[in-house]
C-alpha cells in the first residue's frame, strides 16, 4: 500500500474502532465488516493483486470490530443485486450468504 492509501485505511479503520453505530449501503457487493475472506480476496484481487493477501487481511481483520466489547450497532442495507452477484464462484458466493445468515446472530447486526 502506498502511503497515502496506508494513512487513509489506518483512519478509517480508527474511525471504526471508535464509532458507537455503523450503517452501510452496499449496492454492488457486500459490505466489508461482513464479507468472508474468499470473498473479500476475490474482490481485491481484481484490483490490487499484488498486495491481495495483505489488503485481504486488513480487510478481514477490521471484522473484529463488531464482536468486542461495547461494540458498535453496525446495520447494513444491502441490495438484491450485491446479495445474488456470484463473487468468486459459486462455492465462495454460497459461503459468504451462510456468512450473513449467521452475522444476523449477532446483537447489534442487522441487516436490511
Amino acid at each position: 500500500m502506498g502511503d497515502s492509501s496506508h494513512r487513509d485505511m489506518t483512519t478509517f479503520i480508527e474511525y471504526e474502532r471508535t464509532a458507537r453505530a455503523i450503517v452501510e449501503v452496499a449496492t454492488t457487493v457486500v459490505p466489508g465488516l461482513l464479507q468472508t475472506y474468499d470473498y473479500a480476496h476475490a474482490i481485491i484481487s481484481r484490483w490490487s493483486p499484488h498486495d491481495a493477501g495483505v489488503r485481504t487481511a486488513t480487510r478481514v481483520g477490521r471484522r473484529n470490530v463488531l464482536t468486542k466489547q461495547n461494540a458498535p450497532t453496525f446495520t447494513a442495507i444491502i441490495t438484491e443485486n450485491a446479495l445474488r452477484e456470484p463473487i468468486g464462484g459459486p462455492a465462495v458466493h454460497a459461503e459468504q450468504l451462510r456468512h450473513l445468515v449467521a452475522a444476523v446472530e449477532v446483537d447489534n447486526v442487522e441487516i436490511l
